[in-house]
């Protein structure tokens, strides 16, 4: 599977459980909204959520999404940005699935952080031809 194989199949699903381990080595699991963006899985979160603390402790993400007759598995790393420039070019360029204003106020709002996950690899599982079948991607190649 190719980078553009794997984007094709996640363009359209943006909702999607992303799963973290916290400081202490506790798993933690909560659902997102994400967008697609610059070759990466964008996010908006407040900066004191579980799942922020737990990005900043370890940044390796692991993400399910479920859609268009797929699952998608994808793992990666965060970084969560919260700089002003940031927060205005993906308040302006981040297709999310809600109302970025009924969540988070406006794009000033320091209590929103946007998480920037590079994905690393990836398994895609569908039904084929040949019946349910796995695809993979890895940045290694």
């Amino acid at each position: 599977m190719t980078r553009g194989e794997l984007d094709e199949v996640l363009s359209g699903l943006s909702r999607a459980h992303i799963a973290t381990v916290g400081p202490d080595g506790t798993p933690h699991a909560s659902i997102v909204a994400f967008a697609p963006l610059d070759g990466a899985l964008w996010f908006a979160t407040d900066p004191r959520s579980g799942k922020a603390q737990a990005m900043r402790a370890n940044p390796q993400v692991a993400i399910m999404f479920e859609g268009n007759g797929a699952e998608v598995y994808v793992w990666g790393d965060v970084e969560l940005l919260g700089d002003p420039q940031t927060r205005q070019r993906l308040w302006e360029q981040a297709p999310m699935p809600y109302d970025k204003a009924a969540f988070f106020g406006d794009p000033d709002n320091e209590r929103v952080v946007w998480g920037r996950v590079t994905p690393r690899r990836a398994t895609v599982v569908r039904m084929g031809p040949n019946g349910l079948g796995r695809e993979r991607w890895s940045a290694d190649g």
